[in-house]
This record gives structure tokens, C-alpha cells and sequence, in this order.
């Protein structure tokens, strides 16, 4: 009976419990989505890390990583490999040769850091092989044995690029809604090619005038940009001696991950030919990279791997990247904060939509009071009609935020525009929101409890009412 008198209570006045339903609802669909937001924004990140850039364990030569210095190989490294992979738990692995290189062509010359990789064995490690541009090559399907692999990065850096506008680069300028004016006038110059940036910078601006261009100039560059292939660079390296070696690479594709940071320097040769060309013997290697099933039981299988080699450095990728393992370990933690937050600040709405009631009601709880409702059925009467309007706004503003979430985790929320500059930060510019059941039972749970504090001022007004002098008021 409480439980049906209390949920007619709510809807007396239904304009007051719409508005705080209302208030609820905004704010859970606010802090569900962020939650999720951010939640896949650093799974996302570190998912990406593990499958792009740093695998899950890295086993190296203790001096190898503070100077990258061409001697400090991993003994042994095929017999070490074999190990590795009888474990149960672990998918793959790989060894690499890695040095510090110059790359140098006729335009200029940076920094690069070469990968020497068994193309095949790096498949089952990494997949740089799914981030080869469309229409930029391959990987590693050319027969040369000087062929590399180098990002579009790196690509700018070293000027061999060059610009033309397809009908596919038109579909991408609609999608990050660059205005139809706009790719109307790009239209008219499809399928020209300019070899410089700076002809074809100069080309916008002679359509869409100089304040367009410098308005849209990171997607107008970036979607127009092609790759030239068969690109000839220098590389300058230490050989395993110590001597300094120079040798004409052969690009054969360019990839793409979220890190332009990563991107930036690395580049990929194949192995056996790097190794011969360089002095290394067939069972040297710099780096053994190891991805495992997941990452549950991450530190007891950097210990077990450690103890086939003891006297190599031997790291797991929450050592190799703390801020990534904070992120990871305590994002949880923040999120629940955040809730509570939201919560608190819609917990005095509730206090005052709750005490209104309780003031508007003096006469008739007074009434109740008399004819022998005891305090206990008039406390949880107040308090079961405050979790009532908790618990509907809590309960549509988690669900719209789950089915937003839902359609966002599985489609993807494109935020070109902003690409550039996520990038550099080594995230995704399409983002995946994720939820955890969890969280969604956590939530509720306090969504609930907010009910039950907020009511206990204003029910503990009510329990105060004197009946005879409720009953003479004119509330």
C-alpha cells in the first residue's frame, strides 16, 4: 500500500517530478556517455599501443634502451624466441634489430629509427600490415631486398608527397562537412596533380579564397595527399661493428597508425637482408617483442619470461609506459568520482523538490498522522516517493546513455576535423565509447542511494509535525 500511495505522490504534481526526472535523466546520460567517452578513448589508446607500438612484454639487453647502441644484442634470441612461444598464454613473438639511422633523400634529411622485422613473424605480433594506406602500397610484397616501409609521417617530413583530388577525396571532404561551395569549386581541378605543396596550396586559394583555405588547410592537405612509390632514400646506420654503413632503401608502402609520434620515426626493412648488410648473425636481435592473450595475468608472465634469460632486461608494457598504466588502473576510480559528483549536485534538487512537498502536505500528513499511520510508514512513504523520481531519471538517462554508447561503440564517432591534433597525442580520431556492466550496476546502485539521502532531511521534517497543530494549518 506505501508503495502505491507513494508512487501516486509523485505524479500530484506532475510538472515539479517532470522537472526533476528531467534534471536526473540529463545529468546520468551526461555522466554515463563521458564515462564511456573516456573509458574507450584509453582502451582505445591502449590497445592501440599494445597491437601497434610496444607489444605486451619487450625483453632487451640491459644497456640497449639508453643509447640504442649497435652491441647490446640479446644472446642467443632464436633459442630464447622458441621458449617463449611454448608458453601457453602467450600468442606470438618476435625479434627485431633496431638502430638509429639517418634518412636522407634531395630534399632533406631526419631522424629515423629502422626496424629491421621478419615481415611474416611481425604479422602475428603487430598489425602494422592493417594500417597500409589505401592506394599507398603494400606490405612488403615486393620482392626487393631493400625494401622499407615508412609512415605518411614521415612521408611529409622527407617531401614525397603530392596532391590530387579523387572522387573519394570529395566523399571525405562531405563527410567532415566542408561546406558544398566549397567542394564544388575543388571539384573543377579533380584528378590535376601537383607535386608541391605549396602549387597546390596556392591553387586553394585561387578557388576558395585564402580565409577558406587556411579554415579547412589541415583536411584539404591531409585527404589530398598521395604517396609516391618506389621513392628512393638514404639510409646512414651503424653496422654491428660500430662502422658507419650507407644504403639506398626502396619504399614499397606507407602505413598509418593513431601515433603520429610513433609514426614520425619508425621505419621497416626486412631482416635477412639488414642483417647480412649490417653484420649481424642470424641469431641476433635488439629487441623480442611478445603479445599474449591479454593482459590479466601480465606481471606473473613477465617473471616467468625473465626467467629464461635473467640477465636481459625483461618489461612489461605497463613499465615500459607508467601514464599509460595509471590511465588504465585508476580510470575507474575517476569515473566513479565523477558520478558522485553529478550525483551530489542533483541530490539538493531533489532535497528541495522533496521538502516542497513535505511543506505543501503539513495539513494532510497531519491527517494520516491522526487516523494512526505511525512515523516508520510516513518516513519510508517520503522516502520511497524521493527514490522513486531517482531511480526513473537515473534509469532513462543510463539507458539513453547505453544506447548511445552501444551505437557509437559499434559504428564509431568520426571527429576528422580534429584529427591532426589527436594524433599528435597518439589517439584515434574515431573513437569507440565502451561501458562495463559493472559500472551501469555501480551507477544504479548510487543512483539509488542519492534517493535515500536526499529524502532523510525532508522525511525527518515530516516525523516532527505535531498532528493536531498539522491538521489546523492551512499547508
Amino acid at each position: 500500500m506505501i508503495l502505491s500511495i507513494s508512487w501516486k505522490n509523485i505524479w500530484r504534481n506532475k510538472i515539479r517530478s517532470l522537472v526533476v526526472i528531467v534534471a536526473v535523466t540529463i545529468g546520468l546520460y551526461g555522466a554515463v556517455f563521458g564515462v564511456a567517452l573516456m573509458q574507450g578513448i584509453v582502451n582505445q589508446k591502449a590497445n592501440d599501443a599494445i597491437k601497434n607500438e610496444i607489444s605486451h612484454i619487450q625483453i632487451h639487453h640491459p644497456e640497449f634502451r639508453n643509447n640504442f647502441k649497435a652491441e647490446f644484442t640479446i644472446p642467443n634470441s632464436n633459442e630464447m624466441l622458441s621458449k617463449i612461444e611454448d608458453i601457453p598464454t602467450v600468442v606470438a613473438a618476435c625479434g627485431r634489430i633496431k638502430t638509429m639511422a639517418m634518412a636522407v633523400n634531395s630534399y632533406t634529411s631526419v631522424g629515423a629509427m629502422i626496424n629491421a622485422i621478419d615481415p611474416e613473424q611481425e604479422k602475428k605480433v603487430t598489425r602494422i600490415f592493417e594500417n597500409i594506406v589505401d592506394s599507398a602500397g603494400t606490405y612488403f610484397e615486393s620482392k626487393n631486398d631493400n625494401a622499407i616501409l615508412i609512415s605518411t609521417t614521415l612521408a611529409k617530413h622527407l617531401k614525397i608527397v603530392q596532391f590530387k583530388i579523387t572522387d573519394k577525396t570529395i566523399e571525405k571532404f562531405t563527410s567532415i562537412k566542408v561546406p558544398k561551395e566549397i567542394i564544388t569549386n575543388l571539384a573543377t581541378i579533380k584528378y590535376e596533380l601537383f607535386r608541391k605543396e605549396k602549387d597546390y596550396i596556392a591553387k586553394l586559394e585561387e578557388l576558395i579564397g585564402v580565409e577558406n583555405t587556411e579554415k579547412y588547410e589541415t583536411s584539404l592537405i591531409n585527404n589530398a595527399m598521395t604517396y609516391k612509390l618506389r621513392s628512393k632514400i638514404i639510409f646512414k646506420f651503424q653496422g654491428a661493428n660500430g662502422e658507419m654503413k650507407d644504403e639506398v632503401f626502396k619504399v614499397v608502402g606507407y602505413y598509418k597508425t593513431s601515433n603520429t609520434t610513433f609514426d614520425r620515426i619508425n621505419v621497416f626493412v626486412k631482416k635477412d637482408y639488414f642483417m647480412k648488410l649490417s653484420g649481424y648473425d642470424n641469431n641476433s636481435a635488439h629487441e623480442i617483442a611478445v603479445l599474449l592473450e591479454n593482459d590479466n595475468k601480465i606481471e606473473k608472465l613477465t617473471e616467468e619470461i625473465k626467467a629464461i634469460n635473467p640477465e636481459m632486461e625483461t618489461i612489461n608494457f605497463f613499465e615500459i609506459d607508467p601514464m599509460m598504466e595509471m590511465m588504465v588502473k585508476w580510470t575507474q576510480v575517476y569515473y566513479y568520482i565523477l558520478i558522485v559528483i553529478i550525483l551530489f549536485a542533483l541530490g539538493f534538487g531533489i532535497v528541495n523538490t522533496m521538502l516542497m512537498v513535505v511543506l505543501e502536505r503539513v495539513k494532510e500528513l497531519g491527517m494520516l498522522m491522526a487516523i494512526g499511520m505511525n512515523k516508520v510508514k510516513i518516513f519510508v512513504m517520503i522516502m520511497l516517493e524521493s527514490i522513486f523520481l531517482s531511480i526513473i531519471g537515473g534509469v532513462v538517462g543510463m539507458l539513453l546513455g547505453a544506447l548511445t554508447t552501444w551505437h557509437l561503440g559499434k559504428n564509431g564517432w568520426n571527429i576528422a576535423q580534429y584529427a591532426e591534433g589527436f594524433e599528435a597525442m597518439g589517439y584515434s580520431s574515431v573513437l569507440y565509447p565502451q561501458l562495463s556492466f559493472d559500472f551501469l550496476i555501480g551507477t544504479t546502485l548510487l543512483v539509488i542511494l542519492t534517493g535515500i539521502i536526499a529524502a532523510i532531511y525532508p522525511a525527518r521534517k515530516a516525523l516532527k509535525l505535531n498532528p493536531a497543530d498539522a491538521i489546523r494549518s492551512d499547508a
